[in-house]
């Protein structure tokens, strides 16, 4: 005797497409708010200051002074110059670089970091601790970072200390800044 057979189900139902169409946006749009390459500039700028604080480790440890100007960790008619290092003197003779890659200058010989944001610079700077919060009297030796939007400094806090907060000092971190300002510094060294 003959039993027809059940036919059976050939593909997915429409409810079924659109559930997971669903669940295919909303998944979309939670990786699409996570990513929004900040963090990855924020990596980006903290890296490359940390390249140029290893670079100008180099130089002083050939030349006993810190560049003043970040084109000196490469460009090495700049080692003749008073005024590119924080010794006031000049460094050809002992110059043994380049200590780094050249980078893409911007005005008055600072690194252009466009790959972050348009308009973020880097330079050096030595500031002076005398009676300041840092209760030592020597100098703190930085790289420093201009134009850096709010979100960017914010999360470049988070990949150098850990943490989110802004601040004025170094107070035990590596780095400071001040994301309504746009600045970031990054300590390298520091005399006492």
């Amino acid at each position: 005797m003959y039993v027809p057979r059940k036919s059976a189900q050939v593909g997915f139902t429409l409810i079924e497409i659109l559930v997971a169409l669903a669940l295919i946006t909303l998944l979309a749009i939670g990786i699409g708010m996570t990513f929004d390459g900040t963090r990855s500039r924020a990596q980006t700028l903290v890296n490359t200051m940390s390249e140029l604080a290893a670079a100008n480790v180099r130089l002083k440890n050939d030349t006993g002074c810190y560049a003043d100007v970040p084109a000196l960790l490469f460009d090495s008619t700049l080692a003749a110059t008073t005024n590119a290092n924080f010794c006031k003197k000049s460094l050809s003779a002992t110059w043994n670089g380049p200590y780094v890659a050249p980078f893409t200058l911007a005005t008055g010989n600072l690194v252009d970091l466009d790959k972050v944001s348009d308009g973020v610079t880097l330079d050096f700077a030595n500031v002076s601790a005398a009676g300041g919060a840092w209760g030592t009297n020597g100098k703190k030796y930085v790289v420093s970072a201009a134009g850096v939007p709010e979100d960017i400094v914010t999360a470049a806090l988070v990949e150098c200390n850990g943490i989110e907060t802004s601040a004025t000092d170094f107070a035990g971190r590596k780095c400071r800044g001040n994301p309504t300002g746009g600045t970031f510094d990054m300590l390298f060294d520091e005399t006492r």
